[in-house]
């Protein structure tokens, strides 16, 4: 509509309305629910439209405006038929227009006839201009565009010619832009160009998992070679000292049958004697190599241990950083405490823009994970879980959370048939998507596997619970992952955690346990996030106390 506020009504013989505005004359189609709007290039120049509007015998119409009387009749107002050419006129980089003479430049030939453009991971800004060929009141000329692979819908443009995107991810798309004249007739083919973006190979998951396995199984293997070596060298060593102790024995024993002898025997014995300085020269050597053997294995297990460090750099870097997490949820906290240097549970975040999923607004996903082992074996399956998680959301877009678990379970499952010694390998997970609605509501969108959402509400004194399915993400049960929903008022807390918080020991081999974590959720419910981490580091660290760390310990707290 020219103007939402309507002075005057007239219908016309084909059941049109023609509506006079503050600021224009409009013609409306009840059964298409389509507005033509008139402008000055169509020869209305009265802004407003205040008098009654009036229809002859012959089916005229006549509109009083504010400096003069229209009149004309609604056939004979001809729509323009033609259907225009469209054409991609400039493209440029950085804001930067591409050209042909530059070295190495992306254009091989004029941008208007381009099929296809690659361009690298660090061209990271680019845009299009595009236009109508329909020169009948180009003013009124739409467009509409949509780079395929990313746009999830057409992104209608009005009159505007240009088109930019930022930091697409490495893969191929489509851009393809369509117009249409000023009576609204469509070029629905319009014209397209194929744009691919290539990675760089070090931010590839494979790039980086496969580093992370040679790293590590080439220190696995030097140390198991190594070992090998050392108890073929114990064993010879071992073989030798008990040949010796023999020929001590035997000559001990001749020494007893010859005693009446001895002075006939003198040079005998010098040369006994001589052969047991030889048999102590040979244990003190003998001992020697087996101090230098135990300076290898040591030197060895400095290598594995440098090599461990190494992973756990990897792993660190998987995580999602504090920073990141504050943009989007500024008051939470992470309690992360690994049992080995590296850990078999990984924390998850992810923030979706509404544009990118088609979604009303904007999501979150955060997830506690516990996978199956400690050490290396559970930080394999951290690395694998986490490319995975990345994959399904933040590349392929699903969002339903029992449809991400149900296609990490096949992934694990995969993952773990093409590797040896992995068959039991799984993980726990707690799952959760955040919505922000309306009134101050919360939408709270939650799957597990095999570990609950436990949450405080503003001004309540128990802890609520959302339990996960009974099903662990690698199994081969046949249980469907669920997707349950809340609405919470703002300000209630969620806690996402692993079993190891309620798991550990005291000196007295007692666990802290379940009831004790959630009475001290409802008192601490109301304090601040950073204070939340403190009493909750502090209620771990009285109950441990000397007691040895039994299992990976993650504990996530979010005010919604």
């Amino acid at each position: 509509m020219p103007h939402n506020f309507v002075l005057a009504i007239q219908e016309d013989d084909r059941g049109n309305f023609w509506l006079g505005t503050n600021d224009g004359l409009a013609r409306f189609n009840p059964d298409t629910k389509v507005v033509k709007n008139y402008i000055p290039e169509d020869g209305i120049e009265d802004a407003a439209f205040r008098s009654m509007p009036f229809k002859t015998k012959t089916g005229e119409l006549l509109f009083g405006g504010s400096g003069g009387m229209y009149y004309f009749h609604p056939d004979s107002l001809k729509e323009n038929a033609f259907i225009p050419p469209v054409y991609i006129t400039d493209f440029r980089i950085f804001n930067q227009s591409v050209s042909l003479r530059e070295e190495n430049s992306v254009l091989d030939q004029n941008i208007t006839t381009t099929k296809e453009i690659t361009l690298s991971y660090d061209q990271s800004v680019f845009s299009f201009d595009f236009i109508a060929l329909n020169y009948k009141i180009g003013s009124k000329n739409q467009y509409a565009y949509q780079m395929q692979g990313f746009d999830k819908k057409w992104v209608m443009a009005g009159n505007k010619r240009t088109a930019t995107y930022t930091n697409l991810d490495p893969g191929e798309y489509t851009f393809r832009v369509k117009a249409s004249n000023n009576d609204g007739i469509w070029n629905e083919k319009g014209t397209s160009i194929k744009i691919i973006i290539t990675p760089p190979f070090w931010q590839t998951w494979w790039f980086r998992t496969l580093v992370a396995l040679a790293v590590i199984g080439s220190a696995l293997g030097y140390y198991k070679m190594k070992m090998r070596a050392i108890k073929a060298q114990k064993a010879e060593l071992e073989k030798q000292v008990k040949e010796r102790t023999n020929d001590l024995l035997e000559a001990n024993h001749e020494l007893v049958e010859r005693q009446e002898e001895i002075m006939q025997q003198q040079e005998e014995l010098q040369t006994q004697a001589e052969l047991l300085q030889d048999s102590y020269n040979s244990l003190k050597e003998t001992q020697e190599e087996i101090e230098a053997q135990r300076d290898t294995l040591q030197l060895v297990n400095e290598n594995v241990m440098s090599s461990i460090q190494y992973a756990r750099t990897i792993q660190r870097a998987i995580l999602p950083s504090q920073n990141k997490i504050a943009l989007a949820l500024p008051q939470h906290f992470v309690l992360y405490r690994p049992k080995d240097v590296v850990s078999g549970d990984f924390y998850w975040f992810t923030q979706l823009a509404k544009e990118d999923i088609g979604n009303e607004r904007d999501i979150i996903f955060i997830a506690a994970v516990d996978c199956t082992g400690h050490g290396v074996p559970g930080a394999f399956m951290s690395i694998i879980g986490n490319t995975l998680l990345n994959e399904i959301v933040n590349q392929k877009h699903i969002i339903d959370p029992a449809q991400v678990l149900e296609l990490l379970n096949e992934g694990v499952k995969k993952a773990v048939e093409k590797a040896e010694g992995m068959n039991t390998a799984g993980m726990d997970v707690c799952l959760v998507r955040i919505e922000k609605e309306a009134d101050n509501q919360i939408r709270i969108l939650y799957s597990g596997a095999k570990r609950p959402l436990l949450f405080v509400r503003e001004g309540e004194k128990t802890v609520e619970r959302l339990e996960g399915d009974r099903r662990s993400i690698g199994s081969d049960v046949k249980i469907p992952f669920t997707t349950k929903e809340i609405i919470l008022e703002a300000n209630t807390v969620l806690y996402l955690t692993t079993d190891g918080y309620a798991d550990q020991n005291n000196p007295a081999r007692e666990k802290l346990g379940s009831v004790r974590l959630r009475d001290m959720m409802t008192k601490a419910a109301s304090a601040s996030l950073v204070e939340q981490q403190q009493i909750f580091e502090k209620l771990l660290d009285d109950h441990q106390q000397s007691s040895e760390q039994r299992d990976d310990i993650t504990l996530i707290g979010v005010r919604v």
